[in-house]
């Protein structure tokens, strides 16, 4: 009984971790026209719990985010931005594995 008990726990934990995925995003901040705009756009997204990595490019105007969508939201990336004073879009939003 014991074990089924234990099979049952890891089942169902391990279950839960598949469901939980890292996302990438690639999102448009035409507000991103220096670096210390890149700097502050990176560091307002990797302020946010389930950021896991932050790339900006100044000359594509662009932000590459890695993020654990358990612990944060699409929805919540763009209102911290939004917040920060950056308007951002989707530009794609496809699983990659760059990192």
């Amino acid at each position: 009984m014991k074990k089924f008990l234990l099979l049952t726990i890891f089942v169902f934990l391990f279950s839960a971790m598949m469901f939980a995925a890292d996302k990438n995003i690639l999102l448009k901040v035409p507000g991103i026209t220096w670096p210390g705009t890149a700097y502050r756009v990176s560091s307002t997204l990797k302020s946010l719990d389930g950021v896991e990595v932050v790339n900006t490019s100044v000359p594509q105007k662009e932000a590459y985010i890695k993020y654990d969508d358990s612990k944060v939201s699409l929805q919540q990336i763009l209102i911290a931005l939004e917040k920060a004073g950056y308007k951002a879009h989707v530009i794609n939003n496809k699983k990659w594995n760059l990192i």
